[in-house]
């Protein structure tokens, strides 16, 4: 079994990597941890960058396709 990440895969990655460290610094993450907030400002940004409602092949033996949603306010 290869483990090695697709090029695709890495990019996805980095790509996500490039927008958490540009929106959540530590400095923001400990304000909403102290406030007990939800970064509505991420998620609006995660979805406008299309991370959220990506449809993921499912494992073997489950079902076809896995999809993660979550209306907007």
């Amino acid at each position: 079994m290869d483990f090695n990440q697709t090029e695709e895969q890495i990019m996805l990655r980095s790509a996500i990597e490039r927008l958490v460290h540009s929106m959540c610094t530590p400095e923001k993450v400990r304000q909403w941890d102290r406030d007990g907030s939800y970064p509505e400002e991420v998620y609006a940004a995660m979805v406008d960058a299309g991370f959220v409602s990506m449809v993921v092949p499912a494992e073997p033996g489950a079902a076809r396709f896995w999809r993660m949603w979550r209306q907007r306010s």
